[in-house]
């Protein structure tokens, strides 16, 4: 069963980071870094699609102009919240590490909210950039896919949880 309250549970995340830890002490900066890693990086992907929205007819589709200016913001906040803890837990001591993830795992969600939320800001943005003919046929397919992702996404969270109990 999937339980969506752990997605946003601090214990539970903190739970499994500190299995991680102590899995491999010296091996836990690789493994975090390379998550906010790719968050970074999907973070820039989505807020160069999202400027490419801009072209020079953008000025007419106000719409068009929040959204994509949105999810460029999104994109930039997670780039940079990504950055500030990969820094920090590669400045932080390996003993340390279980302090540091006691003290900032609450805050280790806000990069996947960002990457999630700009990911469907973008979206959001393609639909308003195509032509509406287009957007009436894409537009079911799009809300399907993005709450299969989220799903997903939890559903996978909830079993990666669970195997931390086993």
């Amino acid at each position: 069963m999937f339980r969506l309250w752990l997605f946003f549970n601090k214990d539970s995340r903190a739970n499994i980071w500190e299995k991680v830890y102590k899995e491999n002490p010296d091996d836990f900066n690789s493994r975090i870094t390379k998550v906010y890693e790719i968050i970074s990086i999907t973070t820039a992907i989505m807020s160069g699609l999202s400027v490419s929205f801009m072209g020079k007819d953008y000025e007419t589709n106000t719409p068009l102009q929040i959204i994509s200016t949105l999810a460029i913001c999104v994109s930039l906040f997670t780039l940079i919240f990504s950055i500030i803890i990969i820094t920090m837990i590669n400045a932080t001591e390996t003993k340390n590490y279980l302090i540091f993830i006691d003290d900032w795992c609450g805050t280790f969600i806000f990069p996947v909210i960002g990457v999630i939320l700009s990911s469907t800001l973008t979206l959001v943005a393609l639909l308003l950039y195509v032509p509406y003919q287009i957007t009436i046929y894409i537009l079911p397919i799009v809300i399907i896919g993005i709450l299969i992702m989220l799903w997903f996404y939890c559903k996978i969270r909830t079993s990666v949880f669970n195997y931390s109990n086993n």
